[in-house]
């Protein structure tokens, strides 16, 4: 005799299906209730980070948003100030073992770009011409009065440039670290310039991750997803950084927005046709490093040594040295060098 064959009830088959569905159900509640839970906390350890964290200068309106700007050290009758313009990327910070060199015997100031540190962002993409103006109204609002003697590293030296050009009147002398040139792009092969080209969007691009993280709050909840710290800062500074990379994502939105506009900064001050120094003194500090990797078939680009050999001919008193054993970050590698630097133009305004 052989067995019939019938299907399970309806009522048997909907509670099969139903037991699993109301587990994805739970287990999609639960998940939601877990994301806004660790947001949650993530906005209360961004908030902790933001009072453990306090700036050490003091915020400038700078018209509609303000700055953070650091000055240390005597105010001198007479003497020039000291400011310190950082290079892509980089905070004030970046000056941490620079500033106690200098300001034993200088008044000297370092800031944050909008957007870096602890500055806020600037509503529009950075330009030179924004940065510089952005500066002058910074120094002249907070009372650090001129004449200046600016210190721009990287990209820094064509934001100082464009300084001097608008305001030739308040700048006193020049320092320039391992300066970018406007035209280090243009006199690339066109390989290499299409490959710069593809490395800033890629850099831009890769950023998006760590600041959807930070947004978010996970990064402050999780040290480990947040950007590292220079491990080449002081510890008080790599402390400072650590912070800023956690409690909100403007640093490295002006990092993005920065590399972006790399090529048009360039190519504003390009177009501004930079002039020269006149008998300013300068220093143009070049590192011993090798900047880019060759690439197969592709001819070499000009040097950069070449390049700074130009920027210390916009002055009738400039020089061109070169520092060993430094990267491009020649103020942590050799800050007493860079000291002696900067020194040196401090005299030749005295004389």
């Amino acid at each position: 005799m052989s067995a019939s064959l019938t299907s399970p009830p309806l009522s048997q088959r909907r509670a099969r299906w139903r037991r699993p569905l109301s587990i994805i159900g739970l287990t999609a509640v639960l998940l939601i209730f877990g994301i806004f839970y660790l947001v949650a906390i993530g906005k209360f350890a961004q908030a902790q980070l933001v009072e453990q964290s306090p700036p050490p200068g003091r915020f400038v309106d700078v018209g509609g948003y303000h700055l953070h700007i650091d000055c240390r050290g005597p105010i001198v009758v007479g003497e020039p100030t000291l400011v310190l313009e950082a290079g892509l990327g980089e905070s004030s910070l970046t000056w941490a073992g620079m500033m106690p060199l200098l300001a034993a015997q200088h008044r000297v100031c370092a800031y944050d770009r909008a957007g870096y540190g602890w500055s806020d962002s600037r509503p529009t993409a950075p330009t030179a011409a924004t940065t510089a103006a952005d500066l002058y109204t910074l120094l002249q609002r907070s009372g650090e009065a001129g004449p200046y003697v600016l210190v721009g590293h990287s990209l820094g030296a064509i934001y100082v440039r464009f300084f001097a050009h608008q305001h030739p009147d308040v700048v006193a002398g020049m320092v320039l670290l391992d300066p970018s040139h406007e035209e280090m792009t243009t006199r690339l092969p066109v390989e290499w310039q299409q490959r710069l080209a593809a490395a800033n969007q890629e850099a831009v691009a890769a950023l998006q991750l760590p600041i959807a993280l930070i947004d978010l709050g996970v990064a402050a909840v999780l040290p480990a997803l947040a950007p590292p710290a220079d491990a080449r800062l002081p510890l008080e500074a790599q402390a400072h950084q650590r912070a800023l990379l956690r409690m909100n994502s403007r640093s490295l939105r002006a990092l993005a927005a920065e590399i972006a506009a790399s090529e048009a900064i360039l190519a504003e001050a390009r177009t501004a046709r930079l002039g020269d120094l006149g008998d300013r003194p300068l220093v143009v500090v070049s590192a011993d490093h090798v900047n880019v990797a060759p690439v197969e078939g592709v001819t070499a680009p000009e040097p950069a040594s070449n390049l700074h050999e130009e920027l210390a001919k916009l002055s009738r008193r400039g020089l061109q040295i070169t520092v060993r054993k430094s990267s491009h970050y020649v103020h942590y590698d050799q800050p007493v060098q860079v000291a002696d630097a900067i020194e040196w133009v401090m005299k030749q305004i005295q004389l």
